[in-house]
């Protein structure tokens, strides 16, 4: 159940850093130079030393890629060392019960780094490390299942596959409309060709609004050797989900067909439930909100919601914040009282109700799905979150990216950096874009520190140069308090992320 905190926790050390940098050097004999403008020569030879060891143990070969993780890490954990600070995380020990062959990997590696730089490793730090091989190891695919939604009428299926491509961006995902005066041969064929496009090597999730569609699945795999799984009684919010659990949470074809097998609509009392029972009236709803603790974060997401909730006209939602450390035992509980129909947080619990990841949550997609969860209609949203989410959110997300500065420093001056944007456009930003920027130029000033900002290659006379002009100015908050300046590059990345 862990898997996906882990994935997010190994991702923010490796993609953040690695990604941008592995990109431009994987096609260029010159990686070393550039990977030593970040790390000691020292430290990189050491890894290697250490990725031959892990290559023999698992006879695999690994890649640069791996190299330049390895050494980025032990960098920051030997700078973490001399700076007397530890990994906040401390609630992570369960989750390497299956990579034993990892962990044990990790503990040589301890071995390797006590005997050569003469310091203590502590467990935690080689938990993260046992999470670096795992990672690393596993080829990383960015390959979904693909999704075919096939229903009757003239636009019928294209109208659900719009709604959910506005909410959730997009997946990779079809509409096939069927007129009724088509042949279903005709479009049986059509089905065959699509999937043939859309086809990703993870499979095909066909959703259709009636049975007789359900026949065809056995011919398109005879067809096509592509695996298919198909559900009939295709709503919209089904469709939501599968996008969702296809692409965000990356489920396979089996284990997407079988949780939404059960999945019935985001509110728990479908429109067939017309007639209330009176357990129904009784049992309260609630949503969960996730955090590492519990505390703080937790509090702060909760906060979050309650604000979300309040500008709907539910009035009886409970929000019950959690720790992941007890989230089984503790959903458990909630059960008994309440019906959960949504969770928000770090980690998914793996109820039958949705999930919305912080991301999410942040991005906005995530408050128009709890939105329509709670209301199940068109929805107007109302801003009005307190300053204090937003800080304690960002800091949450920046905690995650960020390997050498410090979140808790930084994310005041962030903070008044959005408002002299804010002073300054004339635009009052709602929450989810604050916390955008302000995500956003966290790794940018990281970039910074690191020498690996990103380049601006698309038209600069096409930005907004007012915008530019107020960003500009604004940057100057940071030279004062960091002793950092975004450059020129970021700064007109970050304008047309505005805009």
């Amino acid at each position: 159940a862990d898997e996906e905190y882990i994935n997010n926790f190994i991702t923010t050390d490796i993609n953040v850093h690695i990604k941008s940098f592995y990109n431009k050097v994987k096609n260029d004999e010159d990686g070393r130079s550039k990977i030593l403008k970040i790390v000691d020569e020292d430290i990189l030879e050491f890894s290697e030393e250490i990725m031959d060891m892990i290559e023999k143990k698992l006879d695999k070969t690994l890649t640069d890629r791996f190299l330049y993780a390895l050494s980025l890490h032990l960098s920051s954990f030997l700078n973490r060392l001399s700076n007397h600070q530890n990994l906040k995380y401390t609630n992570i020990e369960g989750i390497i019960n299956d990579k034993h062959e990892e962990f044990n990997i990790a503990v040589d590696v301890k071995g390797m780094v006590e005997k050569k730089y003469n310091v203590v490793v502590p467990k935690i730090e080689v938990i993260y490390l046992t999470l670096l091989i795992s990672s690393i190891t596993e080829e990383q695919t960015n390959e979904h299942v693909a999704i075919i939604v096939a229903a009757h009428g003239s636009s019928t299926a294209s109208s659900m596959v719009n709604v959910a491509k506005q909410l959730l961006g997009e997946g990779v995902i079809e509409a096939i409309d069927m007129p009724l005066e088509v042949s279903p041969t005709r479009t049986l064929n059509e089905i065959i060709e699509k999937a043939r496009e859309i086809d990703m090597g993870k499979g095909v999730l066909l959703l259709v609004d009636m049975g007789s569609l359900v026949s065809f699945e056995s011919i398109i795999m005879e067809k096509t050797d592509i695996k298919v799984k198909t559900l009939d009684m295709v709503t919209t919010s089904l469709v939501l989900e599968a996008i969702r659990k296809a692409s965000i949470l990356d489920m396979n074809l089996d284990a997407l067909y079988n949780s939404l097998k059960q999945f019935r609509g985001y509110s728990k009392i479908e429109e067939e439930d017309k007639v209330t029972n009176e357990e129904h009236t009784n049992i309260k709803k609630a949503i969960i909100t996730i955090c590492s603790t519990g505390e703080g974060t937790a509090v702060k997401l909760k906060e979050l919601v309650q604000n979300i909730v309040k500008s709907t006209d539910e009035k009886d939602i409970e929000i019950l914040p959690i720790s992941i450390k007890d989230m089984k035992e503790e959903i458990i509980k909630i059960k008994n009282n309440y019906s959960i129909i949504a969770s928000v947080g770090i980690l998914n619990p793996k109820i039958e109700a949705p999930f919305i990841s912080l991301e999410e949550l942040i991005s906005g997609h995530g408050e128009n799905i709890l939105m329509s969860i709670i209301q199940r209609k068109n929805f107007k949203i109302e801003k009005g979150h307190e300053n204090v989410v937003v800080k304690d959110l960002c800091e949450d997300s920046l905690n995650q990216f960020l390997t050498y500065l410090n979140p808790s420093k930084i994310i005041s001056v962030l903070y008044q950096f959005v408002n002299l944007l804010e002073e300054n456009t004339k635009i009052s930003f709602n929450n989810a874009t604050k916390i955008r920027i302000m995500v956003h130029v966290g790794c940018a000033l990281e970039r910074m520190i690191i020498k690996d900002g990103l380049k601006y290659k698309r038209e600069r006379a096409k930005l907004n140069s007012n915008l530019v002009e107020i960003i500009t100015e604004a940057n100057k908050v940071f030279k004062e308090a960091i002793n950092v300046s975004l450059t020129e590059d970021e700064i007109l990345f970050l304008a047309e992320m505005i805009e």
